[in-house]
């Protein structure tokens, strides 16, 4: 369901035009409207009719149907979503619900709204501050104070006993140490590089991650895009974001451009997957991320207790990730089979992100991806799964044995919190270093300006890392920089 920039502007110019043409009956609303043949949503007294979205719905159908046909749905789905969404996808809603005004939610429904939706909404931004973070730690505390409690479980949250995610950052500081090389020449440290023919300021990359609007409710995943283009570092947007695709395609260019990818759950019907390709497509993202370490979703005890304390939910399972409601929907049978055909469905380049074992990232290489991501989904899905930096030495050195190190461009994200972190991954085998939780964070405390801020920290200690350990080009980053493996603490 894409649409082009001039269509999309078009249906947001004419909204309120549109939502005075017609009322829409209570009677009609709550009769046989939350079908899968019909679903209409009523959101802030505007009636919309979503079945088209069904078929296609990151968060599956039940989510939708579960909401469509009351009389109004506002809170929750703005938990997820900006009403821009349906502006930019539908563009055209049926009408105004009869009794309401445009614009304004039941208040009986706001006043009955759950524990979950009031702590999500709780969330204060400010762009304004005259306290300057030293540290990504420092964002990560304002985020503390200022999102929902919810909301930073989410964020937070590692699979069980979250072994895994501390290990992720833990092993950068415990198990890798520089030997840095004095008296060179590095009156000028140059970071930019090329990422699939597009031009970055450094390696740095923002990792995909799901419903930013938890983090900002207005401008969502924008917020970090915008980061990414004042930056000049690459964005992957996530296949379950809260603004629609076609959001990034028409930001892109106004205040500036940044390489854009774009990452995929498989869905397990091959139908939906060419559908979610060619919306890509259509999107302008220049490369496919797909997502190949989430065959099911780890149990994230953090986040389901705090949402079972706050919001009343009795379940031993059910957390925020918008992916624990859908597991039909996603293809666990999805195998190295399979990947001829996935590269043939697409012109972009295929990177598979989650590949943690070096035999497993030259059979992948040899089936032809354009480049491999070692990631463990920041600990999130298999606790005591070995931490990233693990998982790239093995993967570098595989990779070279198969004579297949320089085929592919390698991508590595987990437990990255310091500019020195990246210069570490990228002295032992990684091309573009990814950064997540962080972004996140300064997301929910400042907005736009925190995650650009979050950006900039990073940069500033990756300059001063290169200076200090003799190297003035990321390109003659090597392993003989870092001593691996071994603890002095």
């Amino acid at each position: 369901m894409s649409s082009s920039a001039p269509q999309q502007q078009a249906a947001n110019n004419n909204t309120k035009e549109n939502r005075e043409q017609r009322l829409v009956r209570l009677e009609e609303l709550t009769v046989n409207k939350n079908t899968p043949q019909q679903a209409w949503l009523s959101i802030r007294g505007v009636v919309w009719d979503v079945t088209a979205v069904l078929a296609w719905h990151p968060g599956g159908q039940k989510i939708i149907l579960d909401q469509a046909g009351k009389p109004d749905c506002s809170q929750v789905f703005e938990r997820y979503h900006s009403v821009a969404i349906l502006e930019n996808v539908l563009g055209k809603p049926i009408g105004k619900l009869e009794g309401t005004l445009a614009g304004e939610g039941n208040e009986d429904e706001r006043k009955t709204t759950s524990p979950t939706a009031a702590a999500s909404s709780s969330i204060i931004h400010t762009n304004n501050t005259t306290s300057p973070w030293i540290s990504l730690k420092d964002a990560e505390l304002e985020a503390q104070r200022k999102a929902s409690e919810i909301s930073f479980a989410y964020w937070t949250t590692g699979a069980e006993d979250e072994i895994t995610t501390a290990a992720n950052e833990q092993i950068f500081r415990r198990q890798c140490w520089f030997k840095p090389h004095v008296l060179r020449n590095v009156s000028s440290v140059d970071m930019s590089c090329e990422v699939f023919g597009c031009r970055s300021r450094s390696p740095v990359f923002i990792s995909p991650m799901a419903i930013h609007s938890l983090a900002n409710e207005d401008l969502a995943e924008l917020c970090a895009f915008r980061a990414a283009k004042r930056a000049n570092v690459t964005h992957i947007a996530a296949h379950l974001s809260s603004r629609p695709w076609e959001d990034f395609l028409i930001e892109d260019g106004i205040e500036g451009t940044c390489p854009r990818f774009f990452q995929v759950y498989l869905p397990r019907s091959r139908d939906d997957l060419l559908d979610v390709i060619r919306r890509a497509e259509a999107c302008g993202f220049r490369a496919l991320f797909v997502t190949v370490d989430s065959a099911s979703v780890g149990k994230r005890e953090r986040d389901i207790r705090t949402r079972n304390r706050i919001a009343g939910i009795k379940s031993a399972v059910a957390g925020t990730a918008p992916r624990v409601t859908q597991t039909s929907q996603w293809n666990d049978a999805f195998s190295f089979d399979d990947l001829p055909d996935l590269i043939k469905m697409t012109r972009l380049p295929i990177v598979l992100k989650g590949i943690q074992r070096g035999d497993d990232a030259v059979r992948a290489v040899k089936a032809g991806v354009a480049g491999i991501m070692v990631s463990n989904h920041g600990g999130r899905n298999l606790d005591t799964s070995r931490p990233t930096l693990a998982c790239l030495v093995e993967v570098v050195s595989s990779l070279a044995a198969a004579g297949l190190r320089r085929k592919v461009p390698i991508f590595f994200d987990g437990g990255v919190r310091r500019g020195g972190d990246v210069i570490k991954a990228m002295c032992l085998g990684a091309d573009f270093v990814g950064i997540g939780r962080p972004i996140l964070y300064g997301v929910a405390a400042r907005g736009e300006e925190g995650a650009l801020e979050v950006l900039n920290i990073l940069h500033t200690e990756m300059e001063m890392t290169m200076k200090l350990i003799g190297c003035a080009s990321i390109r003659d980053l090597n392993e003989s920089l870092v001593e691996y493996g071994k603890s002095y603490l």
